[in-house]
């Protein structure tokens, strides 16, 4: 079966790449996963090439071979690939073109609550893992973690409702890895993701996907 889908994240996962997007014609949310267990289904530099030879990019609109559906626990949103297939580029979209048939998503909570990461509790209330937002402003910095020797962390603050801060939030989208920190951003659509396992202290911390800004 093939879907045509509009590749908004590119964002790093396990040595590879988290790749979601919309269906190009229903707006429906996909997340394109390959059969690697050790990577929970990231992308290869080789599934991102199209049949062209160019590299897949965000906001490209590509048509992919899917074999299933292929969900799991709090990332219903997965299909699997055919890895033996291509994606064929279809053209490249605009951020306006993909609101048009995918809109901001108006949610009260960015995942149940504004903290930086839910429980398991907090997970069994959550029926997805990808939302398209707008926020009214945000700043992004870089830091340095004890326990994390190397390359700093990136980091976002977010403004969506008047009132609701979201502190901390950590940044997977590579193209702003390396902004000087208090990067201010107003407004920002920004694509917010969910793990599909929890970080060592049994929490599921969100992460920004993508930052798009118009």
């Amino acid at each position: 079966m093939t879907r045509d889908i509009v590749i908004l994240t590119k964002s790093t996962k396990r040595g590879g790449w988290c790749v979601a997007g919309i269906d190009a014609h229903s707006g429906e949310w996909v997340r394109l996963t390959s059969a690697d267990e050790w990577s929970h289904g990231a992308l290869s530099d080789a599934h991102m090439t199209c049949a062209d030879g160019t590299p897949c990019s965000v906001l490209d609109c590509v048509q992919v071979e899917v074999l299933r559906a292929n969900p799991v626990p709090y990332q219903p949103e997965n299909v699997l690939i055919d890895e033996t297939k291509k994606f064929r580029k279809l053209g490249t979209w605009t951020l306006q073109q993909v609101l048009q048939v995918h809109p901001a998503e108006d949610v009260d909570k960015v995942y149940v609550n504004t903290e930086k990461a839910l429980d398991a509790a907090g997970m069994e209330s959550v029926d997805r893992s990808l939302v398209l937002i707008r926020t009214r402003w945000m700043r992004i910095n870089q830091y340095q973690y004890d326990d994390s020797p190397g390359k700093p962390k990136t980091r976002a603050t977010f403004v969506q409702q008047e009132d609701d801060w979201y502190r901390s939030i950590s940044v997977t989208d590579p193209d702003y890895y390396s902004v000087p920190n208090d990067t201010k951003l107003s407004p920002a659509y920004l694509v917010v993701s969910l793990p599909d396992a929890p970080y060592s202290n049994g929490l599921y911390y969100k992460f920004i996907a993508k930052i798009f800004n118009p």
